[in-house]
């Protein structure tokens, strides 16, 4: 394979990674995708289902032409691809032996998304051009973000609010609840304190993200400042003539420095106002502790890092690893942690460690974690979550032990290769990046966008305009200062890349989970662009045998991807396993009124997720409203969330509940238990006038015989 074509299909390779990260962070995605509020596919400017699939499918197209273009791929490649491969695997052993089979496909094919466009970075980011167009759009995606942040805070949240509330009960029913109930109050509390609509639905996964760009763009800005300077030209190689470096300060209009440094500054401080905007204190500490250690590692110290840098990098595995021992030594000794927040985050710890001992090898499967938690948590947790708010922990309860040490072992690897990179990133004497590559870029990622998931298309077409055009000052900024930053600029802003991802895992560790969705590509994407070799471009190096074979694998996988998966965004036709069928027969039998045709749909739902309480309890309620029998679902039910007060008063207190007057006065002597172990100032405790009403039912029904 010739270089040209090896660098051709490089380049469509990592243009393609770039658009799916561009997609995945710019169109937010339903919070639970298998749940009704999720909608058809692709609606109210959310990704659906298929659309995840469909792109988990390109993403694999894309690691196929990159093995094919890599001819030789590093040494560091193989160990991460077996990682990523044993990764796959056990998440779809994990899928296949789901509860929620729909759900752990869907969170499979996200996390293979997220770990393809890493690989694929790996094997194609290993030139000057390909690395500069990748930090590029760092800064693209980052000066996007500052105004869409902005624009969603000022705007687009008040006027959500607005119309929610002049339509209060409309939307809350579109989003699956009953109006008048503790969850539509603690929806509309969320809501109301601009909670619910933040960036990729939640707006802590959006401070997330924003850590290590803000630490790339203030690193941009040290850049500029202290290696604004021409570097030490190169040996002309024998028998060819030198071109103008590109890199050089001393060919650049005056003009232009100062333009940069301000683009960068100011993106720093947008970032940062955004950041607090999203209100979420996790992002915004993880982004102050980058930023101060960034402020230390000044590259100045370079040779100090350079000359102890295996030392810092395992007194930072040993201090990790010392904090996680604390934080379980003190939650284990005092029954907590200190702070509310951190106080729900071990509550929620203590809850997967049942579940990952009574699944060690293979877990739940992913996107499960919720199915199983109400069956495991502490009695005085008053919240029920959808995962652990830790990578790791999430690993290990949805896809077994043998994952999360895997996944522990993927990061390690990675910032070992951080740490082991030495040589400073230089130019080559290559052409820079003309502007129109980003124009045409950021014109086919809001085309593909809005095809996507467009549901007011003039309004997203006009939005799109002034995103594209505060995206392309971006761009302009990010790939003129890496051309003119020196070498060892250059490697600094990929350090400070470094230190931003792990500013990223520390937050993860109490807030979010990512293993999947955009947080999580947009994670591996930087990680591994900062661990690509630095090789030249490719010459006549023929593709040898392991690599081959590769690409031969991941080319009839995908393959098989696109017939049997991509056809589904495109057709919009429904995927295996998938729920929403039968919930469109059973919201049309009830709108009918044809409560047996209802309760057929319910019992296939069940079928589909045996362990749904949603459906559970509507099945109990058909069951009641047509004179069965529910006490099997009942004890079905309440085996599944055994430590909540709340749900069971109404279910027990029904006369048709199917259950013994004892069972029942045993679950509401129970509720009452329940409740008083919760914290005092929860909202999910009960009332003093229904624990009133409650103790009354129970001596009615001690009192009748």
């Amino acid at each position: 394979m010739t270089s040209r074509v090896s660098g051709l299909l490089s380049w469509v390779a990592l243009v393609g990674t770039l658009l799916i990260v561009f997609i995945r962070t710019n169109a937010r995605q339903a919070a639970d995708v298998t749940g009704i509020s999720s909608g058809g596919f692709g609606s109210a400017g959310f990704l659906g289902p298929a659309e995840l699939v469909g792109l988990a499918a390109a993403g694999l197209l894309l690691l196929s032409i990159a093995l094919l273009a890599a001819g030789k791929a590093p040494r560091s490649f193989w160990p991460a691809a077996g990682i990523v491969a044993c990764l796959l695997a056990l998440g779809g052993a994990s899928a296949w032996l789901a509860a929620d089979k729909f759900a752990a496909i869907i969170g499979w094919c996200d996390m293979t998304l997220g770990l393809c466009g890493g690989l694929v970075t790996m094997l194609t980011a290993n030139d000057f051009r390909r690395r500069q167009f990748a930090f590029a759009f760092l800064v693209l995606l980052f000066a996007g973000f500052c105004a869409k942040g902005l624009y969603q805070r000022m705007v687009e949240i008040p006027d959500t609010i607005r119309f929610f509330n002049a339509h209060q009960n409309q939307n809350l029913r579109a989003n699956g609840l009953t109006p008048g109930t503790l969850d539509a109050r603690l929806f509309e509390a969320r809501m109301n304190s601009k909670e619910v609509t933040g960036y990729f639905y939640l707006s802590d996964a959006f401070a997330e993200a924003l850590t290590p760009l803000i630490v790339l763009a203030a690193a941009m800005s040290l850049a500029l400042l202290s290696f604004y300077q021409e570097p030490t030209p190169k040996a002309e190689p024998s028998g060819r003539k030198n071109r103008p470096s590109s890199a050089s300060a001393g060919s650049m209009p005056m003009p232009q420095r100062p333009l940069l440094l301000a683009g960068s500054i100011t993106l720093v401080l947008v970032g940062m106002v955004v950041t607090l905007l999203t209100r979420s204190k996790g992002g915004l500490a993880s982004s102050l502790i980058c930023l101060v250690v960034l402020a230390m590692m000044m590259w100045k110290w370079r040779a100090f890092i350079s000359r102890y840098r295996w030392r810092i990098y395992w007194a930072g595995l040993l201090t990790a690893a010392v904090l996680a021992a604390a934080v379980l030594a003190y939650g284990l000794t005092t029954g907590s942690l200190p702070t509310k927040s951190l106080k729900f985050r071990w509550q929620y710890w203590c809850g997967a460690a049942p579940i990952i001992a009574a699944h060690p090898w293979l877990g739940v499967g992913l996107n499960n974690f919720g199915q199983y938690y109400t069956e495991y948590k502490l009695p005085s947790a008053p919240e029920d979550v959808k995962n652990p708010h830790s990578i790791f922990i999430r690993a290990a309860a949805e896809m077994g032990i043998p994952a999360g040490v895997l996944l522990v072992g993927l990061f390690a690897g990675a910032f070992a290769l951080v740490f082991k990179q030495t040589e400073d990133i230089d130019d080559l004497s290559l052409a820079s990046l003309s502007p129109i590559n980003g124009a045409l870029f950021i014109v086919a990622a809001w085309g593909v966008r809005l095809a996507l998931v467009a549901s007011t298309p003039m309004l997203d077409a006009i939005l799109a305009v002034i995103y594209g055009a505060v995206s392309f000052a971006g761009y302009w900024v990010g790939a003129t200062a890496f051309k003119v930053t020196s070498p060892s600029g250059r490697r600094f802003l990929m350090f400070a890349l470094a230190i931003g991802c792990a500013g990223m895992l520390l937050y993860d560790q109490v807030n979010m989970a990512l293993l999947t969705g955009p947080a999580a590509m947009l994670l591996a994407v930087i990680l591994v662009l900062v661990v690509a070799p630095t090789a030249p471009q490719m010459n006549e190096n023929r593709s040898f045998a392991p690599i081959t074979l590769s690409a031969v694998i991941v080319i009839v996988i995908a393959a098989g991807g696109v017939i049997g998966w991509l056809w589904i965004p495109l057709m919009r036709q429904n995927l295996p396993c998938d729920p929403r069928p039968v919930v469109r027969e059973y919201e049309a039998s009830i709108k009918t009124h044809d409560y047996a045709n209802a309760l057929a749909a319910a019992n296939h739902a069940l079928r589909l997720d045996p362990r749904s309480q949603t459906w559970l309890m509507r099945t109990i309620g058909l069951q009641i409203a047509l004179g069965e029998n529910p006490a099997a679902n009942v004890h079905r039910l309440l085996s599944l969330n055994r430590a909540d007060a709340r749900f069971r008063i109404p279910l027990v207190e029904n006369p048709h509940c199917g259950l013994s007057r004892a069972e029942r006065l045993a679950q509401l002597r129970l509720a009452l238990q329940l409740n008083s172990e919760l914290p005092k100032n929860e909202v999910q405790r009960l009332s003093p006038q229904e624990v009133a009403s409650v103790r009354a039912f129970i001596q009615r029904l001690t009192t009748s015989q």
